[in-house]
């Protein structure tokens, strides 16, 4: 993000909102990616495949709430269908509900492989259950990911999710694990394997070293951080 000075859009609305939501806001923004220096765009609206901020500004939407909006944002149909069943249904009743059993039948349906599904509300919780469920099924400890990949911000994968190009990540045939923030458990990074994401001998020679170790492989097939490589 450029400097305040250099912006070719208005943003006096964004700053303002930012100078409130710093108050009472960890970093004056709900997550990591959307706070920045200096401070966030601060969105309005979405609609289709544009989004409208706060100082009116229009942009073309590239990033599809993490591909969640797979038809684009205030879709007539998923509108409807969201607004018929919290007027009619209720929301969050914390019970077992006969739609869930209608769209695991549909996924499994459209998603052949996905015989059974465990729905969660973020990705974050998704990849918590992968790795829980790899280390019970194969009653190892030791996960191998990618330079590069995101995949949630829980212990057991938040390691190495940029790339490091400074030198700290080690060498390329053995990248040393880096952990996204402080105040992760020390344990965490002796259950993690990292290596150079799109190197396929490097993943041979790891798991001829460290297959019996390991729970799972888990990769990002298409890499946000890494500018959608």
């Amino acid at each position: 993000m450029p400097d305040t000075e250099e912006w070719p859009i208005p943003h006096a609305a964004s700053r303002a909102l930012y100078e409130r939501a710093r108050v009472v806001e960890a970093g004056g923004a709900q997550g990591e990616g959307r706070g920045y220096p200096p401070y966030p765009i601060y969105m309005q609206r979405g609609d289709g495949g544009r989004m409208w901020d706060v100082d009116g500004n229009e942009f073309i939407d590239c990033h599809a709430a993490f591909s969640a909006v797979l038809l684009g944002h205030n879709h007539p149909a998923v509108r409807d269908a969201a607004i018929e069943t919290l007027r009619d249904r209720g929301a969050g009743l914390s019970c077992a509900h006969e739609l869930e059993v209608d769209l695991a039948y549909r996924l499994r349906e459209h998603i052949p492989t996905a015989e059974m599904s465990a729905f969660s509300c973020t990705g974050s919780e998704a990849t918590y259950h992968a790795v829980r469920l790899a280390r019970a099924v194969t009653g190892r400890d030791k996960i191998l990911k990618f330079e590069g990949c995101y995949h949630g911000w829980h212990d057991a994968v938040a390691f190495s999710t940029h790339f490091a190009p400074d030198g700290n990540a080690g060498p390329a045939d053995e990248p040393v694990p880096i952990p996204a923030s402080s105040g992760m458990a020390a344990g965490a990074r002796a259950a993690i394997l990292v290596r150079s994401y799109n190197d396929g001998a490097g993943l041979e020679s790891a798991i001829r070293r460290h297959g019996r170790e390991l729970a799972a492989v888990i990769v990002e097939p298409v890499l946000v951080n890494g500018g959608l490589i």
